[in-house]
């Protein structure tokens, strides 16, 4: 997997990006100042333990070299760190070998140190590929790059800009400059290409029968417009850890962000409006046509009962004239011999008479006229006060059985809350009981693995629920030689765990205490808490996390423990 660096081959050693291709700091680096280290994974780091095999963590004994990861510090920042991803393999290649070792990258052999290896693994723009020996690694440009598009900060330079060519060594394949001799140049609309540009992309397969040169070509700059390269310089302070290539430039805004708002607030307001008024016409329409057929039916009963219809008044109800003399034709005239002041009052009588049946007939046609109208309107004014009455007893009667409803869950509530207070008061009773045995007396290693043991039949049997039995520290069966008084979920790690199988192997040996160390794993997996619902049986929220950081790390322990014993065994 690994080559011999002759003579004449440079190294590039270090953890600073930008060692051959001067853009690679802007696509790695998140500020100008980040430094970047490496290294290797290791779960017993900081535990005060022997540097061991770390492949025997491995429950299938898997011979896996440990994972990469970069760390990121920015001066007077915090420091944050990621995965280093893996190149691509050959088929056939186990891993991506020891380093330093001899690289190809664009073409060009160089002795790569580890760190390099990890920093070009990282950079996006390159495709990192592991072949069978005794090829050489290979690092080329991706296919899916844009050259159009920058990828440094530099107008024109070599991409492998940290290496100085001498004037022999510097050859171009044509006689012209490969670098334009003002910046008006670089901003014409045609562009000065070379005859023959160098391929970033290097052939994966065989070698060519045809002799190379051994001139070195001058390599073309992926940069050639300021105006993209002031586009990176603003897009590469936003981006996150998850690097990528803006292929797009995004088009400038020409409406304020709130005029759009403000359009559809405005159509929406015009559109209620225009509904109110609709409504309030339809209301005035139909209120008119109320009145129009009222006023009709009013006509029509006083047309039915006017002075064409009245019946005139009977002769018995007229008031009766002491004076009235007057013979019954009136057409007669008087004699010559009747008094002239006889006559004379004959006459008023019979004028007052006349005047006195015409008062009485309008006073009758008028009460007849107004009981008809005063009727009706006394019909509608039952008619909405019957209506009122009935809209007020709806309206209470809605409101009694709400009330009544809003009664009866409260006290559904307030059952369901005592019943709960029963049986969680229950529930910690019984709790006490268990563990009141333990509380007394001296505390050795003896009744510390007792103790364990009787938890671990408890809690295996036991069904832990949120609803009839919630799920409390003190009921997990913890490994550790602690008092169950004061041990607490920041005392749960890595070497409690081992310090309480180690004081168990005087007392279980062999198969019996690998057969124990396996139970206690499958106990504390992950996957069994899950398919059993034991995080959700935890009411605290906070309690329900500090035990699930404290059982990950117990079943790490507890994996780590299994394949050193079952690996002690087949020795």
């Amino acid at each position: 997997m690994s080559g011999q660096a002759g003579p004449s081959v440079n190294r590039v050693v270090g953890t600073e990006p930008g060692e051959l291709d001067k853009s690679q700091r802007s696509r790695l680096l998140r500020h100008p100042k980040a430094v970047l280290s490496f290294a290797s994974f290791d779960p017993y780091a900081a535990t005060a333990r022997e540097a061991s095999d770390i492949s025997q963590l491995s429950l299938q004994e898997d011979r896996c070299r440990p994972k990469r990861i970069v760390v990121e510090t920015i001066a007077g920042r915090c420091s944050s760190w990621r995965w280093v991803p893996g190149a691509r393999k050959e088929e056939g290649v186990v891993d991506e070998g020891a380093f330093p070792r001899i690289v190809v990258v664009c073409g060009q052999e160089y002795e790569f140190s580890q760190e390099q290896w990890d920093i070009y693994k990282l950079d996006p723009v390159y495709d990192c590929f592991v072949r069978l020996p005794p090829a050489f690694t290979v690092i080329a440009l991706k296919e899916s790059f844009n050259p159009s598009h920058p990828i440094s900060h530099g107008t024109q330079s070599n991409v492998f800009g940290g290496e100085e060519i001498s004037d022999g060594e510097y050859m171009m394949v044509d006689e012209e400059s490969p670098f334009p001799s003002s910046t008006s140049n670089l901003r014409s609309p045609k562009r000065k290409q070379p005859s023959q540009p160098f391929d970033f992309m290097p052939s994966l397969q065989g070698e060519s029968s045809k002799p190379k040169r051994p001139a070195h070509v001058s390599f073309q700059s992926l940069r050639q417009d300021d105006d993209e390269n002031e586009y990176l310089a603003e897009d590469i302070l936003n981006r996150n850890t998850k690097l990528y290539t803006a292929k797009h430039q995004k088009r400038a805004r020409t409406l304020s962000p709130e005029t759009g708002k403000r359009a559809v607030y405005a159509h929406r307001s015009k559109h209620e409006s225009k509904k109110q008024a609709r409504r309030r016409e339809e209301m005035e329409a139909r209120r008119e046509i109320r009145e129009r057929h009222f006023l009709k039916e009013v006509e029509n009963e006083a047309q039915f009962y006017g002075n064409g219809r009245m019946p005139d008044i009977p002769e018995d109800q007229l008031p009766e004239d002491p004076y009235d003399e007057t013979p019954a034709n009136d057409d007669e005239q008087p004699t010559e011999c009747e008094d002239p002041v006889s006559a004379s009052l004959r006459k008023m009588n019979q004028l007052n008479a006349d005047r006195e049946r015409e008062r009485l007939r309008e006073k009758q046609l008028g009460a007849v006229e107004e009981i008809r109208p005063s009727t009706r309107a006394d019909q509608l004014r039952a008619e909405a006060g019957r209506k009122r009455a009935a809209e007020e007893a709806r309206k209470t009667r809605v409101e009694e059985e709400a009330k009544l409803r809003e009664q009866q869950e409260a006290a559904l509530l307030e059952a369901r809350r005592r019943k709960r207070a029963e049986m969680l008061a229950k529930v910690e009773r019984e709790r006490r009981h268990r563990n009141e045995q333990w509380l007394s007396g001296p505390w050795t290693t003896t009744r510390a693995i007792e103790r364990y043991k009787m938890t671990c039949a408890f809690f295996d049997k036991a069904k832990f629920s949120e609803e009839s039995f919630p799920l409390a520290f003190i009921d997990i069966p913890w490994p550790s030689l602690r008092h169950p008084l004061h041990i607490r979920p920041e005392d749960i790690d890595w070497q409690s765990t081992n310090e309480f199988f180690t004081s168990l192997k005087p007392v279980l040996r062999g198969q019996a205490y690998k057969d124990f160390l396996k139970q206690s794993l499958q106990r504390f997996h992950p996957d069994r808490w899950s398919s059993r619902n034991l995080f959700a049986a935890i009411l605290n929220e906070d309690e329900r996390n500090e035990i699930d950081t404290a059982v990950n790390t117990v079943s790490k322990a507890l994996g780590a423990l299994y394949a050193e014993a079952r690996t002690s065994s087949y020795n």
